[in-house]
């Protein structure tokens, strides 16, 4: 909330988290993606935007939205490490809500009439409500819901992908490969590259290992690392 009275941005406020690991889990020190839901709603509450209603219309004041709960998969079809551009639908005049959770996104979507799909994008905590069901691209950070009986986009926008890479950032997500030796932080990317199913890499500059991933939460500041995702981009938008 503070940081938000200071005028910063949403982004600039949820990239103070990304100073902390997700290394400790214990009550002090809730999940990230929790924690990113947290500063959301302290931020809302410092720029005096719109609260955000209750699903339930018998209940008053806002709704629980950072609480953790699972999607409903029998009533959305979830895609990870892809987004749908466009099609927004505005709330309090913004495309995106933030100060909420993926689960309490999926509810909004369902209480919204307009709304066939969602984005939530994980690593900044915002979510998008669909009014249409476009092609989905490959985007880490976010992932879609489609509404039931909707059916998940069944091709793949065909479009370029690029690498974003991230000097003295790691992702300290578990899973992913065994660190394999690679010179340097190109050789790491190129792995990745190889990989279809490679959405990201850890380059640890001391250890000179190469480590890839097929999701991750965001990087998090490490000087000893440079990591990179991939990602498809329409070059027809700037």
């Amino acid at each position: 909330m503070i940081v938000g009275e200071m005028g910063a941005s949403y982004p600039q406020t949820v990239n103070v988290i990304r100073w902390l690991p997700d290394g400790d889990t214990s009550d002090n020190y809730p999940p990230r993606e929790q924690r990113i839901c947290e500063m959301g709603r302290g931020w809302r509450d410092a720029r005096g935007l719109p609260a955000i209603p209750a699903d339930d219309p018998k209940s008053s004041g806002e709704s629980q939205t950072c609480v953790g709960e699972r999607i409903d998969d029998a009533k959305f079809d979830v895609l990870e490490n892809h987004d749908i551009y466009g099609s927004d639908l505005l709330f309090g005049g913004a495309p995106e809500i933030v100060g909420i959770d993926v689960a309490a996104c999926a509810k909004k979507c369902l209480s919204t009439k307009e709304c066939k799909a969602f984005s939530f994008d994980r690593w900044q905590g915002a979510c998008y409500l669909k009014s249409k069901i476009a092609g989905a691209q490959l985007h880490p950070p976010s992932l879609i819901g489609v509404r039931v009986p909707e059916d998940l986009p069944d091709k793949l926008r065909k479009l370029p992908t690029k690498f974003t890479v991230n000097r003295n950032r790691r992702f300290f997500d578990s899973g992913g490969s065994v660190p394999v030796a690679a010179k340097d932080d190109k050789a790491c990317l190129e792995r990745c590259e190889k990989q279809p199913a490679c959405i990201a890499f850890n380059y640890d500059k001391k250890s000179l290992n190469c480590k890839t991933f097929t999701k991750v939460g965001g990087p998090y500041v490490d000087d000893s690392t440079d990591s990179g995702y991939r990602e498809q981009y329409d070059p027809k938008i700037p």
